[in-house]
């Protein structure tokens, strides 16, 4: 086991890869029934960690699929609406696998497990798995470090690779690799969890087909882990007052940098696709999974993001003459860049067998790309690149390094437009003030509005409280962090705070309300929202202790009463499912006295008001009557009515089982947040 001296160095990760084991320990026990919804219910924090969050979600479909529950693919993506994409591609890969045993090799021995031992280190949970190989976070308690070790069957020649092409700013150093019985080992810094495909995921959840404004979401998603890793002092690759697609051609930049590299020493990546690039704080892109790199001919990666000349060699299995070294990087570079701006492919695959697939795909890039009318439009420099990128003839695609800089040069362009204008300025400003007193002021003619870029804290201050006033969570989020960079105001801490809470980054947010209350914001909004983030991330305690201090403030904030019943549920939930603290039933039994609540408050004062009839029968009645309003509300009956807590409690009353038979109002199109106060 990991010393309790050295917890602190384990990273929010870690912690959450040891929950997810957790979870999937007592599934396969029987303890509970297998429920990413349930897990994701009980623990809200875990929606930030997209890999831990896939990792459930396949654990759920394989136990069901053993039990003979198995539910269509469509169905169960469905489901989870956020992570439909990504796990409809486990599931994809689950599929063949199944259907083509024979391109499975079973090694010898099991996988190593979380909380085994590997070469000293303690495994603390996946990271990442495939059918020939895994990746764990571990503990080196020799060196005091967290890092990451990939397992992969056979031989991997991936350190070596890596070792070979010196050291790069944003590709992933070795510290060791070697033989492991029948695996290759390879030992690495973790350098953050979020990939590429988690900032698409977020940047477009099913159904958004517009560009995202802000480049704040990709900080959002990057900035988990506390360090910048390894000890590199970098500087931050997305800034603040950044668009998304200036942002991503930051990103990108530094990802086609990383190609260059490779290229220069002789190899091809032969694998770029969004998650094969890791974000560490800043959004420092990463480049890893070197697996497939060779100083040859090469016929190998994902068939989406490959260019034609290797979907020829893939299809006809066998090496390419024709490949280009680096241009088929390049093309991959292109794909990855059009799905980051508009969240598709170029060219979607169909479904068949891989030489098909291979085959259709070659044929309609060799066509040409055209570009689809719908989705988002790309900025002209950024829809020529991609387009050069993705030329069917290598030799017309630009080299990495060029790909690169002009990456670069569009994600500072308004940088040197600002330059350039206060050369202009002081270039014409004799001639402005000579004329001032014949000229008419133009300020007030509303002709000409140009938005000011703010150049000062407090000018991002004002940005930021604007954008909170029309609910820009993530947008007013990184002009607080702007205008409190250095100054560690707490009442800028205490807006950050409720920010990070809007947009689920919980243990931010607890950091952040923390940091207001020390610096002495004391008010109900701050312990309330503080509160709110420690009850649901896992300290429920510390959270009643803070909403204590709320109420005695003001006794009947609706928000403070639900917080804190929230938090001694939580506290107080028993092994048999009972309540050990009435209270929690008191504060929510005067919240739900009002009829203008989204639907999940009476879904959870059901579970309260279930739990606490273990003291007091009469509140079964009470559990009923808020499940028959979250029903009117848009909550579906199938979404309970198997739940393990109510059927325990309620599941001899004849009114529970009649709640079958109601029919669910649609849901708003928005569910109001509840819980949460802003700052003022």
């Amino acid at each position: 086991m990991i010393p309790p001296a050295h917890e602190s160095l384990i990273p929010p990760v870690g912690r959450v890869v040891r929950l997810a084991a957790g979870i999937k320990k007592a599934w396969r026990a029987g303890d509970n029934k297998p429920s990413l919804a349930a897990a994701l219910a009980a623990y809200p924090s875990l929606a930030l960690y997209r890999s831990a969050v896939i990792d459930l979600a396949y654990e759920e479909y394989c136990l069901r699929e053993e039990s003979g529950d198995t539910p269509s693919e469509s169905e169960f993506c469905d489901r989870y609406p956020a992570f439909a994409d990504s796990i409809a591609k486990v599931l994809a890969a689950h599929r063949l696998i199944a259907d083509s045993p024979e391109l499975l090799s079973v090694p010898d021995a099991p996988w190593p497990e979380p909380g085994d031992r590997l070469e000293g280190m303690e495994l603390i949970g996946h990271l990442g798995r495939g059918s020939f190989g895994r990746a764990f976070l571990a503990f080196d308690e020799a060196t005091n470090r967290t890092c990451v070790v990939k397992l992969a069957t056979g031989r991997s020649a991936e350190g070596r690779i890596i070792g070979g092409l010196g050291r790069h700013p944003h590709i992933t150093d070795v510290y060791w690799s070697r033989v492991v019985g029948n695996r290759t080992a390879v030992c690495m810094p973790y350098v953050g969890s979020t990939t590429l495909e988690a900032i698409r995921a977020v940047a477009f959840p099913k159904g958004r087909d517009c560009l995202p404004k802000s480049a704040g979401l990709i900080l959002e998603a990057a900035d988990n882990p506390s360090e910048t890793p390894d000890g590199r002092d970098l500087p931050a690759t997305v800034t603040p007052g950044m668009t998304y697609s200036e942002g991503v051609a930051a990103v990108m930049a530094k990802v086609a940098g990383a190609l260059s590299h490779v290229h220069a020493g002789g190899l091809v990546h032969g694998d770029l696709k969004p998650s094969n690039v890791i974000l560490g704080p800043g959004a420092i892109p990463y480049l890893i999974d070197f697996n497939l790199s060779s100083d040859g001919p090469v016929a190998g990666g994902t068939l989406p993001y490959m260019a034609p000349e290797i979907l020829s060699a893939v299809a006809s299995d066998r090496p390419s003459d024709a490949v280009l070294a680096g241009a088929s990087d390049v093309y991959s570079l292109g794909v990855v860049l059009h799905e980051l701006l508009t969240g598709r492919l170029p060219f979607e695959p169909t479904r068949g067998e891989t030489r098909e697939v291979a085959l259709d795909l070659r044929d309609r890039a060799l066509s040409g790309f055209q570009a689809s009318a719908a989705g988002p439009t790309l900025p002209a420099c950024l829809d020529r690149l991609v387009r050069e990128c993705l030329s069917p003839n290598p030799s017309n695609r630009p080299s990495a390094s060029e790909a690169s800089t002009r990456l670069e040069s569009w994600a500072h362009r308004r940088l040197r437009r600002k330059r350039r204008g206060l050369v202009a300025l002081v270039a014409i400003l004799g001639v402005g003030l000579a004329i001032a007193g014949a000229a008419r002021p133009m300020a007030s003619s509303g002709e000409l509005q140009v938005e000011k870029f703010p150049s000062s804290s407090v000018e991002f201050l004002e940005r930021g409280k604007s954008r909170l006033s029309e609910a820009r969570y993530s947008e007013a989020l990184g002009d607080f962090a702007a205008a409190n960079r250095g100054r560690n105001d707490p009442q800028i801490d205490a807006l950050e705070a409720y920010c990070q809470a809007q947009v689920g980054l919980l243990e931010l947010a607890a950091a952040k309300g923390k940091s207001a209350v020390r610096g002495g914001v004391r008010t109900v909004p701050v312990l309330n929202n503080l509160g709110y983030c420690r009850s649901r991330g896992g300290s429920p305690l510390l959270a009643v202790e803070e909403l204590d201090q709320a109420a005695a403030i003001d006794p009947r904030c609706r928000e403070v009463l639900y917080n804190r019943s929230v938090a001694r549920f939580r506290a107080g939930l028993s092994q048999s499912l009972g309540m050990t603290d009435p209270r929690s039933a008191e504060d929510m039994g005067r919240i739900v006295r009002h009829d203008d609540l989204p639907a999940a408050v009476y879904r959870q004062a059901a579970d309260v008001f279930a739990a606490s009839s273990a003291f007091d029968p009469s509140y079964r009645g009470e559990a009923i009557e808020c499940l028959r309003k979250a029903v009117r509300r848009g909550v579906s009956p199938n979404d309970f009515l198997r739940d393990k807590l109510l059927t325990h409690h309620l599941g001899a009353s004849p009114d529970f089982a009649a709640l079958e038979t109601l029919a669910a109002n649609p849901p708003p199109a928005t569910s109001p947040a509840f819980g949460l106060l802003e700052p003022k």
